[in-house]
Order: C-alpha cells, then sequence, then structure tokens
C-alpha cells in the first residue's frame, strides 16, 4: 500500500446526513451568490465554533454542496454513547436554528454504526453512512430524525427514556429532542419517536422574540412557494403552534409574535 493509501477501518460512530431542502431553487434565484454564501458561512462558522467547544471537538464535518456530513466516534460505554449523542444532536440544532433564520431549511437523519471516514480527502464509506443517507428522505419534513434502533443499542426501553436522558440529563431540562409531553397534545401528528427539537429553544427563550418573528415570517414566505412544498412547511407550522410559549406575553414586541403565531393556523 502507498503511503497515499490508507487502510480503509471502520469504526462505530454516529453518522448525521444533513440536506438543503429547495438547494436547487436557491442556486438558482436572483440573489443566488448572496443566498449560497450564507449558507456556507453559517455551516463554516457553526463547525469552527464546534471545535473551540471540548465536548464537541470529536464531531467531524465533510460539506458537499447541499449536504452536511457529521461523523462523531461512539465507541464508548452507553452512558458515554448517550453523551456523545447529545453533543451532536445539539451541535446539529444549532446549525438548524441559523439556517431557518436564513430562511434555508434542512432536513436529515442520524444513525449509529461502522463507518470509515477520511477527513484530509474528504471521504466516508460504510453501512452507517449508506443507512443515514437514504433514512434522510424519510425525514420528510424539514427536520433532522434520529434512527429508532438507537434507542435499543443504548439500552433504553422506549423513546421517551432516551428523551429524558438526553434532555435531562443533569436534572435541568433543554430543549434537544422534541418531547410531546411537554407540548399542546395533538397539536402534532407524532409520525416518528424521535427528532430534534430545533425550534422550540427559540420561541421558549423571552430574549428571542424577535428571532420568533423572523422564523415565521420566513415560514409565510415559504409555504406558497410550491405545491409540491406546501406539506413540509404546514409540518413546521404545526410543530410550532404544539408550543406553549405565549403566557406572559405582554408588551409590543410580544404581542408582534402572538400576532404573526395565530396567523400560522390561517396558513
Amino acid at each position: 500500500m502507498s503511503q497515499s493509501q490508507k487502510e480503509i477501518k471502520y469504526e462505530e460512530q454516529y453518522v448525521a446526513f444533513l440536506d438543503v431542502l429547495g438547494f436547487k431553487a436557491l442556486v438558482v434565484k436572483d440573489n443566488k451568490c448572496v443566498e449560497i454564501s450564507k449558507y456556507f458561512s453559517i455551516v463554516r462558522n457553526a463547525v469552527i465554533e464546534m471545535q473551540g467547544i471540548n465536548q464537541k471537538k470529536d464531531i467531524r464535518p465533510i460539506i458537499i454542496s447541499d449536504s452536511i456530513i457529521l461523523t462523531v466516534p461512539a465507541n464508548a460505554v452507553d452512558d458515554n454513547k448517550v453523551s456523545t449523542l447529545r453533543q451532536l444532536c445539539i451541535a446539529i440544532r444549532t446549525i438548524q436554528q441559523q439556517l431557518a433564520l436564513e430562511n434555508i431549511w434542512i432536513r436529515g437523519a442520524v444513525c449509529l454504526g461502522e463507518v470509515y471516514c477520511n477527513l484530509e480527502q474528504n471521504n466516508i464509506v460504510g453501512p452507517a453512512y449508506i443507512e443515514a443517507y437514504e433514512m434522510e428522505k424519510k425525514a420528510l419534513y424539514p427536520r433532522v430524525i434520529i434512527d429508532p434502533k438507537i434507542i435499543k443499542t443504548l439500552r433504553r426501553n422506549s423513546a421517551g427514556e432516551l428523551i429524558k436522558k438526553i434532555n435531562n440529563p443533569n436534572g435541568v431540562n433543554e430543549e434537544i429532542l422534541y418531547d410531546v409531553k411537554q407540548c399542546h397534545a395533538n397539536a402534532l401528528k407524532m409520525d416518528l419517536p424521535l427528532f430534534i427539537d430545533y425550534l422550540s429553544p427559540i420561541f421558549s427563550d423571552k430574549s428571542r422574540v424577535g428571532d420568533g418573528v423572523k422564523i415565521i415570517d420566513n415560514l409565510t414566505k415559504r409555504i406558497y412557494e410550491d405545491i409540491e412544498v406546501y406539506s413540509k412547511y404546514r409540518w413546521v407550522a404545526d410543530y410550532i403552534s404544539s408550543f406553549d410559549f405565549l403566557a406572559g406575553y405582554n408588551n409590543a414586541c410580544e404581542e408582534k409574535l402572538t400576532n404573526k403565531f395565530l396567523s400560522l393556523f390561517e396558513l
């Protein structure tokens, strides 16, 4: 084997395959260069930020056009595997939020299994990568889903048990995986057990009212763009409608968000 070749050795890793929805339309828009530059800048800055955080320094990115691939080694004991999954989900949540604020929406999937990744050559291969690539299409809507097989692999009895472990590791709740128990019953059809809760952290934080208004404005612009995308963004509207965040909203800015929120029911 030459020095330029490296032996392919599979390693147990989490693999996230993320895909930008409507990237083709983004490429042909009048202001395409600005929009695409925003996309790459947001992802690049998020990666730089991740690499500067000790808990996320092992997350490795590959960015190819409209696809973002994140891998992180998971060859550890069960509790550490849960912690690693938590950090990966937080990193993905950050990317989702920042892109959504620029009206760039992604969907994707996270799987666990064997994979080989060479960052220097942007090479990735292995069963877990193929599974994440294929599962991304099953996400359907602008969301990142978690392979339900991970529940049993991490020795948890249910999705609810894993959600609690991810969201409440120290007894303090944080919105990382969507928890239907914390939301309005029947507001969102739960067709899959696990996905990353990327928007409720915005709507539950009063200091981010402006971001909430921007998200709803972006959603309103997108929902009627094309008959083929209505169901995707209708799902996001239903997702936001499941949040319980209006209590105590009383100033002008918060009232604006309330009115924007109520308008979602008319979309």
